[in-house]
């Protein structure tokens, strides 16, 4: 039936056949993994049907420019304030110069722009320098426990 399809090029009624041949062969298989299930002692949990959802009403748009918890800050401006409180060059500190000025520096970076910024952690790496997320998560911690041991 199929090479005579094919032969004639009526591609819409061999689709249509592809679709009934592997409709067909859905349910062989899934008879044979019951039959075999069921000889195996297992029990078998029929497929529930899809529950309907109900619509999620709609948003008014002045709920939109409320919503964030971050203001919206960009994260060219928070390095660009960072490296004029250090005393740096942006070259330095989006280099991979580990000097502990530059480090304490990146940290504070990484700080502000998650809590100011409500970017992701893996964006902020890649703000500063191609980092990982782990090591602005890594920044982020040492300078949270540094502003709580009051040293700056």
């Amino acid at each position: 039936m199929s090479e005579m399809l094919w032969k004639t090029g009526e591609s819409s009624q061999l689709r249509q056949f592809a679709i009934e041949q592997d409709a067909k062969f859905s349910r062989a298989m899934r008879q044979e993994f019951v039959a075999m299930a069921v000889d195996r002692g297992l029990k078998i949990i029929p497929k529930a049907s899809p529950v309907p959802t109900k619509r999620l009403e709609r948003r008014p748009r002045d709920v939109i420019t409320i919503w964030p918890t971050h203001p919206r800050t960009d994260p060219q401006v928070i390095i660009k304030e960072v490296c004029k409180k250090h005393r740096l060059a942006k070259s330095e500190l989006l280099s991979s110069r580990r000097a502990v000025p530059l480090v304490a520096a990146r940290h504070e970076a990484m700080y502000r722009m998650s809590t100011e910024t409500s970017m992701s952690l893996p964006m902020i790496g890649r703000q500063l320098g191609c980092r990982d997320h782990t090591t602005v998560l890594h920044g982020i911690r040492k300078y949270t426990a540094k502003l709580a041991a009051g040293t700056q």
